[in-house]
């Protein structure tokens, strides 16, 4: 049931940085792909607002310019999900 397996999942939260850690350890280098940014959609995962923009805030500088096409698109549907349309133009630019 995936239901359940969701349910089961760790999913990292630093409360200092109010951002989630690509993984447990995570020392705030660069990353291929921000699979962070992937928590928002397609996972939905319930978070508020201002947590979802500092993930977006935090990842930006943090992802690789070189890495794969789609992470700019993804940033742009987070910015769209919390309503910064210029933010998410901008960065959907960034993947062509």
């Amino acid at each position: 049931n995936w239901s359940s397996i969701a349910a089961d999942m760790y999913i990292p939260f630093n409360a200092t940085l109010n951002v989630h850690p690509e993984y447990k350890g995570y020392d705030g280098s660069t990353v291929k792909q921000a699979d962070v940014i992937l928590l928002g959609w397609p996972y939905l995962f319930d978070m508020p607002p201002s947590v979802r923009e500092a993930d977006l805030r935090y990842y930006s500088p943090r992802t690789d310019p070189g890495g794969p096409a789609m992470t700019w698109a993804m940033f742009a549907i987070g910015w769209l999900d919390i309503g910064d349309e210029a933010e998410a133009n901008a960065v959907f630019k960034r993947g062509y």
